[in-house]
């Protein structure tokens, strides 16, 4: 989040001191026990940290008195990063909202005008939560439990697909790249091809893959390719009744068998929008909940010690994790501001985290008319990155492009 002018630490210190008890489910760190990793109340409050080059960097969130999140400042930055143990971007986004509103009331006189009316207007967004209101139940609810049903057959796995072939970058090295375009241009773009924004950007990021597969796998027969597969988080509380503020978000993954032959960006953008139709119902949706939670209500895994656990765990990742697919997009859709607050918010950027399975992960946010795709890459090559934005511009779309590659600050 880059504001108008530069962050007050102190102001910001004393913001996150009213506004983390608010959030008593985030106000907690890990703690190991015989059988599982709990969240466990922190009484603490996390105090804000310089920002870094490279976000994301490692969370040592198993560590005792650790918040699983932090609060990155930088100039004219406030960049909130949180581990999904606690939550998902639609949580994080709602705290951040919650954050800036009392950041923006922490130094007025409770008494004056202007709280009185900026208090309105914060307490009109069902967005914010406000410092002196009190947590509901239903913001700590497991709403995967709540939708669990055990009699739902979990779905069948997914074959091996293709991965970025890349050279890893440093350790500690995270580079970001961020196109910034017209919300409105991607709007009309995605409706000339009868689907919606991520649709539409889907099916650019499958096209830019099928050509990277296309050029590393030239001299092998087409029969024995990989499939593609892209991992789309979908935000389940619009879905499927619940008001948590704790993770409710499930990916899906359209195929692309690019062993049949190649495919137009068209017809890309026509298969991602039919599956995405078939895909999103509360049925299907219910059966991937089944396959999650079976493995932690299963008997014989809930009186295993924890190391063992960590090892089964493992092995699930590792079948059932970032493995299946080959690239992330997530779009956390359209955010929106009191006007006092969009006054003091320049633009908004949505880093998605690390990933050293599939190299790189993009992240899609949009605010106040403007679309803002980000990359966040564990690899040296740059190729995803750039066939994404050059297919973008060969339709018309001015982008302009920030980072923290060599040259960029």
């Amino acid at each position: 989040m880059h504001l108008t002018e530069p962050v007050h630490i102190d102001r910001l210190s004393r913001a996150l001191e009213r506004i983390v008890p608010r959030f008593p489910y985030y106000q907690v760190h890990v703690r190991k026990g015989a059988f599982w990793y709990t969240l466990e109340e922190n009484p603490r409050i996390p105090l804000p940290v310089i920002d870094s080059k490279s976000p994301c960097r490692y969370m040592p969130i198993k560590q005792r008195g650790v918040f699983p999140f932090r609060i990155r400042v930088f100039g004219r930055t406030i960049a909130p990063e949180f581990s999904h143990a606690l939550t998902d971007g639609t949580g994080a986004l709602i705290f951040t909202k919650s954050l800036l509103a009392t950041y923006r009331l922490i130094d007025l006189s409770s008494s004056s005008p202007e709280y009185k009316e900026l208090y309105r207007e914060y307490a009109a967004d069902p967005e914010i939560f406000l410092f002196d209101t009190p947590a509901r139940d239903e913001e700590f609810e497991d709403a995967f439990l709540s939708h669990f049903d055990p009699t739902i057959p979990t779905p069948d796995q997914e074959k091996k697909v293709f991965h970025l072939p890349g050279k890893k970058l440093p350790i500690g090295t995270y580079r970001v790249r961020t196109g910034d375009m017209s919300v409105q241009k991607i709007i009309d773009l995605a409706k000339e091809h009868n689907a919606s924004i991520t649709e539409f950007l889907s099916g650019v990021y499958f096209y830019s893959l099928q050509h990277i597969q296309e050029h590393v796998f030239s001299n092998k027969i087409r029969g024995r390719w990989d499939p593609l597969s892209v991992m789309l988080p979908v935000n389940l509380r619009g879905l499927l009744p619940s008001s948590t503020m704790r993770n409710f978000f499930l990916t899906l993954n359209p195929l692309l068998d690019t062993r049949l032959g190649h495919y137009e960006l068209d017809e890309i953008i026509q298969r991602v929008h039919h599956f995405m139709k078939t895909q999103l119902d509360h049925r299907h949706l219910k059966q991937q909940i089944t396959r999650n939670v079976k493995g932690v209500v299963h008997p014989l895994l809930r009186i295993s010690p924890l190391w063992v656990k960590n090892i089964g765990l493992k092995m699930i990742y590792r079948d059932f994790g970032e493995s299946r697919f080959s690239g992330s997009i997530s779009n956390l859709g359209r955010a929106v501001f009191p006007p006092s607050l969009e006054d003091i918010i320049e633009t908004l950027e949505f880093v998605p985290p690390p990933s050293s399975t599939l190299g790189v992960k993009c992240g899609v946010i949009s605010y106040r008319g403007r679309l803002r795709l980000t990359f966040g890459s564990l690899i040296e090559e740059t190729a995803l990155e750039r066939l994404v934005f050059t297919t973008l511009r060969s339709y018309g779309i001015p982008i302009k492009l920030t980072g923290n590659w060599k040259g960029e600050e």
